[in-house]
């Protein structure tokens, strides 16, 4: 606001100047006159900027000026504040986000080494189940044969006993049964009873 001022008054000082300078050129003419007049309008303008001045400084009309100033510096120190804090945030942000990227690749990696695992693990239950199948199918057929062995040979046993009885039965008639009989007969005559 001083500098304001001190302008005002360096103006007011150049003209006074200018002013003097023109009327010495013209002060072959009317030297009385212009002499007045250049006192007279440097002395009015010195007066008119200290009365201004004083206004200003009495009535404080800057204030509105210096108000808006202070109001703009502090909202572009505002805006530079929010700027460095959205710049923080968002620099905070990619962290957390490479951070959860790198947890989701580690997740991601452990569950594929699990499902490797657990992969593995059902393979291998399901060979020991596969070969423990095949062996119980080996025995039930291997049981399954001796059962069939077995009772082929109650068949065949009871079909040679079948066909032995009817082959004995055809060929004992009852004329052979009467001489077995009477041979029978004559050998005990010829045992002595003591």
């Amino acid at each position: 606001m001083e500098n304001f001022f001190c302008l005002i008054l360096a103006s007011a000082d150049s003209a006074a100047k200018t002013a003097h300078t023109a009327a010495s050129e013209a002060a072959h003419e009317a030297p009385k006159f212009i002499d007045q007049l250049i006192h007279s309008n440097v002395y009015s303008v010195i007066i008119a900027f200290a009365l201004i001045y004083w206004l200003v400084k009495r009535y404080n009309l800057l204030s509105g000026i210096d108000d808006a100033q202070k109001k703009t510096i502090d909202d572009l120190r505002s805006a530079e504040k929010s700027k460095e804090d959205a710049i923080n945030q968002l620099k905070e942000a990619e962290k957390r986000l490479s951070k959860a990227k790198e947890e989701a690749d580690q997740i991601i990696e452990n569950a594929e080494k699990l499902a490797i695992k657990i992969k593995a693990d059902i393979i291998a239950e399901a060979e020991k189940d596969a070969e423990r199948i095949l062996k119980q199918a080996s025995k039930s057929i291997q049981n399954e044969k001796e059962l069939a062995r077995e009772d082929l040979k109650r068949n065949l046993t009871f079909a040679a006993v079948e066909v032995a009885k009817d082959n004995i039965k055809n060929s004992l008639d009852e004329n052979w049964h009467r001489k077995i009989i009477q041979d029978f007969v004559d050998n005990l005559s010829n045992v002595k009873v003591k």
